[in-house]
């Protein structure tokens, strides 16, 4: 394995691609198959303080990744810089799947481009005209971008603003999940255009896209076929799985013990940091696990419920929507934390505990383990440089029940979308130059541009194996800008934009500590993919009750079942909480839900 690791930072992400494959691919392409053949086809990122907007002078993180829904491998055969190339050289002649040649249009255009702003960008630029991509891109294509920032906190606020006045951009960026009504709404409301027959005569690298990921389209697509968006498209990435389970490996060493996979295994491992002063202080002042609560306090805790296969919302258990809670054994997932949060294994401030104060502990050697993302591995074994030579954070396997069972990543994205992406609204009047502007960010060029820059920007260099890297300029900033702040002012490697991602960017970006390349083998090796709720639709008319219902009844669920896990009820109160449930709705929501499932099955 450290050899592995070695070669994969001289060539970021291609390496390890043959060793994983043959473990890691049979049960996700299962999956993805099943939904992508079954029907025969063929969502904001943060923003800046104010509104702004400005005129490009001239031309994300991902949150989640998947394996390719088919075998073909994610780079097209001739993609420079996808397969093991350089630099493509940018400017006149025609896309390479036979698109328009460049410049798309010698009119005058200026497109509006309603996009949040990504903090990141305002480190250096105060608006997204002035980083280097935009700018490339509008020599290219001769395509002006007068870029719209809503304000921190009011994007939903002004975008309905736009919606109501009829005074619409001509692009929007917008994060789908979040979105009332979904695609289908969109297209209602305006801000969306149905992009079948544009995409079909003017989009051929999208096109190549959809044929080579065919789930590509059926999650970019409503119930009725329509194609609303332009998405970030994550697809052969090294890592499935973005977060998971991790804990203090020194402290697993010192006390002679093996990572956990059962429930019974985790038990005896959080006993053992309660009691046996894993940290050396003298202090019994070890949280054998802390998760994050404040507004996400129905998230980390209840990963532990993957044990048995659920989670605190809906899940897809083959062809059936399944309401978690709803389910026995999320009794006992919750008696289970009851026992442990009475024993002291779980942080008991945990329902206060934000992002911060769980890095706190973990930097600190106060807590042992953790629910996070694996870039936090990096941030930890940063600061135990300085703080704790010895100390070691690293993943563990997913936790299973009992025995011989198959551990599961119920929040894993198998869509190789992130539910972000852009629409062309109503107004605009040129939607065929539109979709050709997008179409050429999916080109090989446009993936070249949007992942690494412009020709000789100084965030990359070609190494003498021909493929690109990150220079000091993004992993050491001369002028102390984080990694992403670098990059984020000479192209989108770290914000949301149209594009497809490439893995090897991420692997350069997040992956530094060889202890996560170890985290990102152990969480997703034999691990069951096949549980996460897809992107389905709801009609138009259900759309205002089940986004009630599942306000009110998560509301409620969260409510309750904090109090039975810190104690603050007796477990005899159960029965009524699921009766309280159904009494709410909560059949009613399941029904709509296998309903949107059945849809996005016939897709």
């Amino acid at each position: 394995m450290k050899m592995i690791l070695k070669k994969i930072h001289g060539t970021p992400g291609l390496c390890r691609r043959g060793a994983r494959r043959g473990r890691l691919l049979p049960a996700l392409l299962a999956a993805l198959l099943a939904v992508a053949l079954a029907s025969g086809c063929a969502a904001p990122a943060a923003t800046a303080p104010a509104a702004t907007s400005g005129t490009a002078a001239a031309s994300a993180e991902p949150a989640a990744t998947s394996a390719e829904p088919t075998a073909t491998s994610a780079e097209p055969a001739a993609a420079p810089g996808a397969d093991g190339g350089g630099a493509p050289e940018g400017g006149q002649g025609a896309s390479e799947a036979g698109g328009p040649s460049l410049p798309i249009t010698t009119e005058d255009i200026t497109l509006t481009y309603f996009m949040p702003l990504n903090p990141k960008v305002t480190k250096t630029c105060k608006d997204y005209s002035e980083v280097l991509y935009y700018q490339e891109l509008e020599k290219r294509t001769g395509i002006k971008i007068r870029f719209i920032h809503p304000a921190m906190g009011s994007e939903s606020e002004q975008l309905n603003l736009a919606i109501s006045s009829g005074d619409l951009p001509d692009l929007c960026w917008q994060g789908w999940t979040g979105y009332p009504g979904g695609y289908t709404k969109a297209l209602k409301d305006g801000i969306a255009t149905d992009l079948r027959e544009p995409i079909e005569q003017w989009a051929p690298n999208l096109m190549k896209t959809y044929e080579q990921w065919p789930v590509v389209r059926v999650d970019t697509s409503t119930d009725n076929g329509e194609i609303v968006i332009f998405p970030i498209i994550y697809v052969d990435m090294e890592q499935i799985s973005q977060s998971g389970f991790f804990m203090r490996y020194d402290w697993l060493e010192k006390l002679g013990l093996e990572p956990p996979e059962t429930m019974d295994d985790w038990h005896a491992v959080l006993t053992a940091f309660k009691t046996q002063d894993p940290n050396g202080n003298g202090l019994a002042d070890e949280i054998p696990f802390s998760p994050v609560g404040g507004n996400n306090s129905d998230t980390q805790i209840v990963k532990f419920a993957s044990a048995w296969r659920l989670d605190g919302d809906f899940l897809r258990w083959g062809d059936h929507a399944v309401y978690s809670p709803l389910e026995p054994d999320f009794k006992i997932f919750v008696e289970t934390m009851r026992e442990w949060y009475a024993e002291g294994l779980i942080d008991p401030q945990y329902l206060a505990n934000d992002q911060k104060m769980v890095d706190d502990l973990m930097g600190t050697s106060v807590a042992g383990s953790a629910f996070e993302r694996n870039s936090k591995t990096s941030a930890l074994m940063t600061i135990f440089k300085t703080t704790d030579p010895d100390g070691v954070v690293q993943g563990v396997r997913f936790p299973v029940a009992s025995e011989g069972g198959v551990p599961a990543n119920v929040n894993a994205w198998l869509v190789p979308i992130n539910q972000g992406g852009a629409t062309i609204s109503r107004q605009n009047k040129y939607v065929e130059e539109s979709v050709k502007w997008f179409d050429y960010l999916y080109s090989d060029e446009g993936f070249y541009l949007g992942n690494w820059g412009p020709e000789g920007a100084e965030m990359t260099e070609i190494g003498e194996d021909g493929l690109p890297r990150l220079t000091e300029y993004a992993t050491s900033n001369p002028d102390g800008l984080s990694m992403d702040e670098a990059i984020c002012r000479i192209c989108p490697g770290g914000m949301d934009s149209a594009r497809r991602y490439d893995p090897r960017l991420y692997t350069q970006r997040m992956m530094i500590f060889p202890q996560q390349f170890d985290t990102a083998e152990i969480w997703d090796s034999g691990t069951d993919f096949s549980l996460r709720y897809p992107n389905v639709s709801f009609k138009e008319d259900e759309v205002s009750e089940v986004t009630s219902l599942l306000n009110d009844i998560n509301t409620y669920k969260r409510e309750m079942m904090h109090k039975m896990i810190m104690g603050q009820i007796g477990m005899d109160q159960y029965d009524t909480f699921i009766a309280t449930m159904k009494g709410m709705g909560a059949d009613r929501l399941v029904e709509y839900h296998q309903s949107a499932l059945d849809r996005y099955l016939a897709r």
